[in-house]
């Protein structure tokens, strides 16, 4: 995902997320931002189609 460590200067690594939360990309979103939607997308379509198809299933 969107993670990736940084070093401070007292030799601690730590992770921090480097793209948007979900809640400002579906601001983006809804003012008519397609990139903001791709992200979205991406970042939840393989998760939503496991989900799906495990509902379907059952």
């Amino acid at each position: 995902m969107g993670w990736e460590r940084s070093t401070h200067g007292d030799g601690k690594s730590q992770e921090t997320d480097v793209y948007p939360p979900d809640a400002a990309l579906i601001g983006l979103v809804r003012a008519g931002d397609l990139e903001a939607f791709d992200s979205l997308y991406r970042r939840h379509a393989a998760v939503a189609l496991r989900r799906a198809y495990y509902l379907s299933r059952t």
